[in-house]
This record gives C-alpha cells, sequence and structure tokens, in this order.
C-alpha cells in the first residue's frame, strides 16, 4: 500500500483542491503538507522596473513562491481542521530573513511566505496543526528551483561582477 506520494500542482486554487481531494482519497487523511515552490528571479530592483516583462516577472515571483503556497495550504486547511492533526512544512530559503543583491523580489516574497507561516501556526495550533519553516541555504533551492535571470544593466554588472 502507498504510503507516501508526491502530487504535483500548479498553485491555483482548483489545482490545489484537486490535489487535496486526491489525496485524501487515496490515504484517507493528510498527515503532511509540504509546499516547496521555489523559483527566483535574479535582478535588481531597478533591473526589475525597466520595462513591462520585467515587471510581470516580479509579480510572477510573488504568484510562485508566496500565492501558491497559500493557494495549497487553503485547500487542505479544511481537511486538516477536520482530522485535528496534521503537520504544514514549510520550505523557503535563508532569504526569509536574509535581503540578498539581486534576489529582492525573492527575498520578499520569502518574508511574505514565512510571515504568513508564523501567522497561521497560531490560527491552528487549537486544532493540533503544526507548521514548521524550514530554509535551507541557496544551493539546496537552486536543486529544486527555477532561477529567471533579467537583462542586466549595464552599471550593475560592473558593481556585481560574477
Amino acid at each position: 500500500k502507498d504510503r507516501i506520494r508526491g502530487i504535483r500542482c500548479d498553485g491555483n486554487m482548483s489545482s490545489c483542491i484537486s490535489a487535496v481531494t486526491d489525496a485524501v482519497a487515496v490515504f484517507g487523511r493528510i498527515d503532511i503538507l509540504l509546499c516547496c515552490r521555489s523559483e527566483a528571479v535574479v535582478a535588481t530592483v531597478e533591473e526589475l522596473s525597466t520595462n513591462p516583462h520585467t515587471q510581470s516577472l516580479a509579480r510572477q515571483q510573488f504568484e510562485s513562491n508566496f500565492f501558491s503556497q497559500v493557494n495549497f495550504i487553503k485547500a487542505a486547511l479544511p481537511q486538516l481542521r477536520k482530522q485535528h492533526t496534521g503537520h504544514i512544512i514549510a520550505l523557503t530559503s535563508t532569504c526569509g530573513h536574509l535581503g540578498t543583491p539581486g534576489l529582492s523580489i525573492f527575498s520578499a516574497a520569502t518574508w511574505g511566505f514565512e510571515g504568513y507561516c508564523d501567522s497561521l501556526a497560531y490560527e491552528v495550533a487549537p486544532f493540533n496543526i503544526k507548521v514548521t519553516v524550514v530554509q535551507p541555504n541557496m544551493e539546496i533551492q537552486s536543486l529544486t528551483g527555477r532561477l529567471t535571470f533579467a537583462p542586466q544593466i549595464p552599471a550593475y554588472v560592473d558593481a556585481y561582477p560574477a
């Protein structure tokens, strides 16, 4: 019998609800919800403001690293509350508490998600639901996530050589 299963979803609410429904259909419950979506746009604040495409990259960063994970948690909470137990594990990054040049939007989305998880932990504690934030270093994130590089402004290339 299956004891563990990874279920992919794209982060939109209907996909998240479907993933949770599938998990409950297979296992009858959810013991652990692992949120580990990680995509980083590498660019300075100014580089993300230069045109509609780079502005779109910044918005996509929040959609991916914040809202998609919030949707997954929201989809699972009714089941976890009904069970009166469960554990939400949020795999984030050290950028969740440390600003890093070239990763301002990634850091902001990560800080936001960690703050959300901190508040959530208090809200769901009465239902015996645990929330844990795990902050691995960037080497782990680069193995599990996707990096997108925005077009560089020449002055920043000189300021931050590779």
